[in-house]
């Protein structure tokens, strides 16, 4: 796609047509069974992942090709909507439903000449405003409880908000409110070298990575734009306590090696896939920006500690 966007052949649409035909008439027909048992094309999140991503996209540059005729454009777009058709009938939960709503989402924005567009922007809004309900927490951890899923949940949640400004509305409010409370984790938990914390299975990442586009929706917020920006602008806030999900990794005093984060207070011995959170009372250092929190409450063991940027 890029190619052709940079050059014009032909060569590049020709190429889309053949992969893409080839894909619909092996994928067809569309199964009615739930989870695509008999097939490889049709698992529901696949098909959220598609309408999402690469279709649009791809759909978008080679539209006005000539290497692509009426018969293939009926064939691309009657995909897209039996796409529509079966996260409709089979959609799942938890985070399967975020991918397969985002999928449909797009489908009802960017193909609105579908007669069902509508009703699918409906549909696909209410099912994503359940699931944000159940699944993120008051301070904007989503329910497992680690740095990866939250990382994924506010990527997929600003793309949902990214395709209505693409045409011209405004994104639910509900799923603003949500994704600035997602964003809202990272001022809390970011360690002095703007990385985040490895929390249960997660992984340390750039803030000013995941925070890139955050300032985009919610200009207001400085912190945002302080991590944005490795802290040449914006500013800070103070904030006094902060709850952090529990197996968070820490130094051992005795290796220097890590381990789980509170592991041998837990009642067999490991803290893998706990879902109670640990309170760190913090003391607000000034000068460096930096929490050092104090234990308390909940079992910590004496080993361990957690630094965490303001």
């Amino acid at each position: 796609m890029n190619a052709y966007r940079e050059t014009g052949d032909e060569k590049y649409a020709e190429g889309f047509c053949e992969l893409i035909m080839s894909w619909i008439m092996q994928a067809s027909p569309r199964p009615w069974t739930p989870w695509a048992a008999k097939t490889d094309f049709w698992r529901t999140i696949e098909c959220g992942i598609r309408m999402l991503g690469s279709w649009p996209v791809a759909i978008c540059t080679f539209s006005r090709s000539p290497s692509l005729n009426g018969r293939d454009w009926v064939n691309i777009f009657k995909c897209v909507y039996e796409h529509a058709l079966r996260i409709e009938k089979w959609f799942t939960t938890s985070n399967w439903l975020i991918m397969e709503m985002n999928g449909m989402t797009h489908i009802a924005l960017l193909f609105p000449f579908f007669k069902r567009a509508k009703e699918w922007e409906n549909f696909a809004m209410s099912k994503l405003s359940e699931q944000l309900t159940a699944q993120l927490f008051a301070d904007g951890f989503q329910q497992e409880l680690t740095t990866n899923i939250i990382r994924w949940w506010s990527a997929i949640s600003r793309r949902f908000c990214f395709v209505y400004g693409k045409v011209g509305k405004r994104p639910p409010e509900s799923m603003l409110c949500a994704l600035e409370k997602m964003y809202d984790v990272y001022p809390h938990i970011v360690k002095p070298d703007l990385q985040v914390p490895n929390l249960n299975d997660g992984a340390d990442f750039d803030t000013g990575f995941t925070l890139a586009r955050a300032t985009d929706f919610f200009p207001e917020r400085k912190d945002f734009l302080y991590l944005k920006t490795m802290r040449k602008q914006g500013g800070t806030r103070a904030f006094f306590q902060t709850f952090c999900p529990i197996p968070a990794m820490s130094p051992s005093a005795a290796t220097g090696a890590k381990r789980p984060f509170g592991a041998s207070s837990t009642p067999r011995g490991s803290a893998s896939g706990i879902s109670t959170r640990t309170s760190l009372r913090c003391l607000y250092t000034p000068t460096a920006n930096i929490f050092f929190p104090r234990r308390e409450e909940r079992p910590m063991t004496a080993q361990s500690f957690s630094i965490i940027l303001c």
